[in-house]
C-alpha cells in the first residue's frame, strides 16, 4: 500500500508542475516572450500526461489490491 501512496504523491507532483510550466508559459507570451512557449507548453502536456499515466496505474493498483 505504501507504494501506492508514493504514485499519488508523484501523480500530484506532476500536475503541479504541468500547471506552473503551463502558468510560465502562458505569462511568458502575454508579455510576448515568444522565445520558450513551445517549449514550456510542450513540457507541460508531458507533465501532464505522466501525471495522468501514473494516477491511472496507482489507481488500478488500489482496485486490484481492494478486489
Amino acid at each position: 500500500m505504501s507504494e501506492n501512496r508514493s504514485m499519488w504523491s508523484a501523480a500530484i507532483a506532476l500536475t503541479a508542475l504541468g500547471a506552473a510550466l503551463f502558468a510560465f508559459a502562458v505569462q511568458l507570451h502575454l508579455a510576448d516572450e515568444e522565445m520558450y512557449v513551445d517549449g514550456l507548453s510542450y513540457f507541460a502536456g508531458t507533465a501532464w500526461g505522466l501525471a495522468l499515466a501514473v494516477g491511472a496505474f496507482a489507481w488500478q493498483g488500489r482496485r486490484l489490491s481492494s478486489g
